[in-house]
């Protein structure tokens, strides 16, 4: 069971990597004790009960689905993280683009579509798991535990500079479920300038994108 959660857990750093075979055999008391074992989902737990209780009740008629359960639990993630990321330090924003970029860079090399259901998650394409992969998944996911801890209550960001947020617009522009075509390769040059800017720059922009990513979602 516990190697089932993790794979869960995996998925969170942005990815379906689920032990389907035995989740059918989850009883949902089990499900919520074991996953509040695991620190980021003790911590929406702590911070957003409504959101985690919801998603123990969709889950209860759908243990037996581990694409709707993996599904489920990305909707949590996208749901709450950017309410916390709003208001993370410059030094946590910058440990989670490295561990961002990292993970899209090998991603590019090895299965270049899965960086389009992260930053698209309604549009899903399989996975391959490897060691590496979620050795990447697992650094991530350490870092957006790191802000739900470090930024626990969402605040107003500030607005950036205008050439910033001309950046954030042609960002999301990319990412438009209008835009039939996703250029990969301008997703990973969007991380590469965030990590060529200075830290407090670069702490702006992510936290004003997690703002207009948040107004979204009410958790």
């Amino acid at each position: 069971m516990g190697q089932l959660i993790r794979a869960l857990i995996l998925f969170l750093g942005g990815t379906l990597l689920l032990a389907k075979s035995h989740l059918a055999y989850f009883h949902l008391q089990l499900f919520e004790k074991e996953i509040k074992q695991y620190p980021f989902f003790d911590l929406i737990y702590q911070h957003h009960p409504k959101a985690f209780k919801l998603f123990l009740s969709q889950a209860k008629n759908q243990l037996a689905d581990p694409d709707k359960i993996a599904m489920q639990s990305f909707k949590l993630v996208n749901q709450i993280f950017p309410h916390h990321l709003q208001s993370a330090p410059n030094d946590a924003i910058l440990h989670y683009l490295k561990a961002t970029h990292t993970l899209y860079a090998y991603l590019y090399k090895t299965q270049p579509e899965a960086i389009f259901t992260l930053e698209r998650p309604n549009h899903f394409t399989p996975w391959q798991d490897d060691p590496l992969l979620r050795n990447h998944l697992e650094n991530l996911l350490k870092s957006k535990h790191t802000i739900l801890k470090k930024a626990p209550l969402p605040s107003s960001p500030l607005l950036p500079e205008k050439k910033h947020l001309k950046l954030i617009a042609a960002f999301f522009a990319t990412l438009s479920p209008h835009t039939p075509f996703c250029d990969l390769k301008l997703i990973l040059h969007f991380y590469d300038q965030l990590l060529s800017l200075d830290p407090t720059q670069a702490g702006e922009i992510v936290r004003y994108m997690a703002y207009l990513k948040a107004l979204r979602h009410t958790p």
